[in-house]
């Protein structure tokens, strides 16, 4: 392994000068997905060797590509997924030719800060070329629990050598303990509700007939610190006046005809036939000569 490493490192002009080769390598194949950790859908270790290999010193920075359990490392795991999902979708984040382009024209807030937005920015984009769920860029508070247990196998395969192993506790690395049961926590409590509460806007709702101005309407009932209790668009309610900014009046569309058409209408006169003897005669003249023209065996 060792052998391969050197010879990558030695040919490959794009990894030349990074540091820790090895622990980048092995870093790469855990994050991408093994037998410990999930993947991402749509990418895979060829995808991401590639997007690494191609952007190795915007993603590694400093050297803190290989420094786990740090904010380093957290933030240069970000910049790795954001390089392989814009890469992905290139054609998503015009005028930003590299994932370094995108990140650069983000001034806003500290380190931290400028990561999260540049999350945001590439999450963003994909929502108008993604089918499913499944093939989005995980938020960067799910991306943080993958890391944590991406460091904590890493931790494992150092120490396999070795006869004794010190461990962090799995309860503290991404996953949790429930009945004896080791399950993965894919992401925060808050943002699970933030879904919830989102499905729930979308499909569950009242069916008023009387326009839910009572409480008998669950959704106004439903008001809290937390509700506003307006209607949305799961409800099949009727006539709703529990809207945003909807007041208590009904917008009368009605047209009234009295308005549009006047009692007062005009009496036209008809035209009066203008008696014209010597034109009349006239006609009359050339009616009889075309008949004459017509029907007559005399020759011309």
């Amino acid at each position: 392994m060792d052998k391969l490493v050197k010879c990558i490192t030695l040919n490959d002009s794009l990894l030349q000068g990074i540091d820790s080769v090895l622990i980048c390598m092995q870093l790469l194949f855990i994050y991408s997905g093994c037998d410990f950790v999930s993947y991402f859908r749509g990418c895979g270790k060829k995808t991401f060797f590639y997007v690494f290999r191609k952007h190795a010193s915007f993603i590694v920075g400093n050297g803190s590509f290989s420094d786990v359990h740090g904010h380093n490392g957290l933030y240069s795991f970000y910049r790795l997924i954001c390089s392989v999902y814009f890469s992905k979708h290139r054609a998503a984040f015009q005028p930003y030719s590299t994932p370094k382009s995108l990140f650069d024209s983000i001034s806003e807030g500290d380190l931290h800060e400028k990561h999260i937005s540049f999350i945001s920015a590439i999450r963003e984009k994909l929502w108008e070329r993604v089918v499913t769920e499944v093939e989005m860029m995980p938020n960067h508070e799910a991306l943080k629990l993958h890391w944590m247990r991406c460091c904590w196998v890493f931790d494992y395969w150092s120490q396999s050598t070795s006869n004794t192993h010190a461990l962090s506790d799995l309860s503290k690395c991404g996953w949790q303990i429930t009945d004896n049961r080791l399950e993965i926590v894919w992401d925060t409590v808050l943002n699970f509700q933030k879904v919830e509460k989102t499905v729930e806007w979308y499909t569950k709702g009242c069916g008023c007939k009387t326009g839910c101005k009572t409480n008998r309407c669950k959704c106004r009932k439903a008001q809290n610190e937390n509700c506003d209790g307006f209607c949305g668009p799961g409800c099949k309610c009727v006539n709703c006046f529990n809207v945003p900014d909807s007041g208590d009046q009904v917008l009368d569309m009605s047209i009234d005809l009295d308005d549009v058409i006047s009692d007062d209408t005009e009496e036209f006169e008809d035209p009066v036939e203008v008696e014209q003897p010597e034109l009349d005669g006239l006609v009359e003249q050339l009616d009889q000569t075309d008949d004459y023209w017509l029907f007559s065996t005399e020759e011309i």
